[in-house]
């Protein structure tokens, strides 16, 4: 069984992908223009890019959340810094305060989720070694 920070690590991650998910429609108007000088469909594009990147941060949650996997861990951990400078872009082009509130969120909500991954229990389990029964919580999921 897996111990309860990773479980929350991806829940809080698909948390996250949901607060883009909603952060994006509210600021796609925005998107598109930013997207507009491309050449084809802005929308195609913005919409292609969403599904790509979703994708890849939900597989990549699943290799560590399922299969222990180290080099997806540090994979998307790289990823979340990388995208750092983004998000500080978005809120500063951003004019919405709802849609900036949903960024610092989301931000705030990733942070969390992956602190979760270097906490004694997960990195135990990250390890292949069996940790404390109290350490682990019975997920139905799995």
């Amino acid at each position: 069984m897996r111990p309860s920070p990773i479980i929350w690590f991806e829940r809080l991650i698909f948390a996250s992908l949901l607060i883009e998910a909603v952060h994006s429609y509210l600021s796609r108007e925005q998107l598109l223009a930013d997207a507009g000088g491309m050449g084809f469909s802005p929308a195609a594009f913005v919409v292609i890019v969403h599904i790509v990147v979703g994708g890849l941060l939900i597989w990549l949650t699943l290799l560590v959340s399922r299969r222990r996997s180290k080099a997806a861990m540090w994979v998307s951990i790289i990823l979340f810094m990388v995208g750092l400078p983004f998000t500080y872009d978005m809120i500063a082009a951003d004019n919405s305060v709802f849609a900036n509130v949903l960024l610092v969120l989301q931000l705030l909500v990733g942070l969390i989720a992956y602190g979760l991954l270097f906490t004694p229990s997960a990195r135990t389990w990250m390890n292949g070694i069996s940790g404390s029964a109290d350490a682990v919580i019975d997920d139905e999921f799995s």
